[in-house]
């Protein structure tokens, strides 16, 4: 499992993330579906590959502004209505996903509001309440990427150049007692409103045809100063209780005397919580 904290060979730490390779559809779908290939494809993106409203830093097409999928648009449409309505905005990102029941995504969760539509197979989230995320272990790890061996092509992580940020990411699987997943399985056909701030951990299981599709639409999170003010003061609580597993607010480092600040390796200089990333920083 890509984008998941793995140990490495000298006892260390670190967040993986996936090899990235471009290949023909054809290719793609025999690497999924093919029993006698141990390597795991998973077709996805982070920055709207079917729709997306800003222009994408990783896109090597002459047009930033075109995704890699434009030609799946006259099949996927733009926006969920009733979601346009709610937010008043279109969506930042729609993304298509391909994968197997070899394939799950770690424990996180993400800055939008995500609707998630499963149009082939299904999909099992496990869900984590935002207040219920304080009682996880959270730490930060050294980023790392897969990358081919030379002498037979296996795949092995390699730790990112400098400048390389930390990445906070929960490693366990098992969650504390004090912890009561919801767990819901969305099945072809049914769309999911996961809400910001939620975590989840996602599972998938092939259709008729031997594949797990979605499509999903990432919206704008509006931000209420009182959930931010509550936020920050459970956050601050359980910091002064002992749960060093939850990341201090970015304001409290100067205070901080457990060698957090060491720790974040300066990721604080930006403007948001500090365990929202934005996708493109690390590829999930």
């Amino acid at each position: 499992m890509a984008d998941s904290v793995r140990v490495l060979n000298d006892g260390s730490t670190s967040f993986v993330k996936p090899l990235e390779e471009e290949m023909s559809i054809h290719t793609f779908l025999h690497k999924l579906t093919n029993t006698d290939v141990t390597e795991i494809v998973y077709l996805q993106s982070q920055d709207g590959n079917i729709y997306r409203s800003t222009a994408s830093s990783s896109s090597e097409s002459n047009d930033p502004m075109k995704p890699q999928l434009a030609a799946l648009q006259p099949y996927i449409q733009r926006d969920i209505s009733w979601m346009l309505d709610a937010v008043g905005s279109t969506a930042e990102a729609v993304n298509l996903w391909i994968g197997s029941s070899r394939s799950s995504t770690s424990l996180h969760h993400d800055p939008y509001e995500n609707i998630y539509h499963v149009l082939s197979g299904s999909k099992t989230f496990t869900l984590i309440s935002p207040i219920e995320g304080f009682w996880l272990d959270q730490q930060f790890h050294q980023p790392s990427t897969l990358q081919r061996t030379s002498d037979n092509n296996d795949l092995k992580p390699i730790l990112d150049p400098p400048p390389a940020h930390k990445v906070p990411w929960v490693q366990s699987a098992q969650f504390p007692p004090t912890i009561s997943p919801l767990i819901i399985t969305v099945t072809e056909g049914e769309t999911l409103f996961l809400p910001s701030g939620w975590w989840h951990r996602v599972d998938q299981q092939e259709g008729s045809e031997g594949l797990a599709v979605a499509v999903n639409y990432w919206y704008t999170a509006e931000i209420y100063p009182d959930r931010y003010a509550f936020e920050r003061f459970t956050r601050r609580i359980a910091r002064e209780s002992g749960r060093d597993g939850v990341i201090p607010n970015p304001e409290d480092l100067e205070e901080d005397e457990s060698g957090h600040l060491d720790d974040s390796d300066g990721v604080w200089d930006s403007g948001v919580s500090g365990e929202e990333w934005d996708p493109e920083d690390w590829g999930r």
